[in-house]
């Protein structure tokens, strides 16, 4: 619901503080949700800038947050990446 909204994700604050919730989820089912939520999101302007500080931090959230953000960034953002330092090794897509 919140990719349906006006969510002003482009206010820092705001920003910052759902990344906050993220990071804080402790509840199997809280984590689940958010999960479920970014494994069914678009990822479009601002939102793609959350997605990806998500993606440079994964050891802030919990690791069922991370692989969903993960894998939704590869099936739908990757192939439109165009900035060069957000590439599959500094995201850590890529096992080296």
């Amino acid at each position: 619901m919140l990719f349906k909204t006006d969510v002003p994700v482009t206010n820092s604050a705001l920003a910052a503080e759902l990344v906050d919730m993220m990071g804080g989820a402790n509840d199997e089912d809280e984590i689940q949700c958010w999960a479920a939520f970014f494994s069914n999101a678009e990822i479009t302007g601002d939102w793609r800038d959350l997605f990806e500080e998500i993606l440079q931090h994964p050891e802030r959230f919990s690791p069922t947050i991370s692989q969903a953000v993960t894998e939704r960034y590869t099936d739908v953002a990757d192939p439109f990446v165009s900035n060069p330092a957000m590439d599959d090794t500094s995201l850590g897509l890529v096992n080296i």
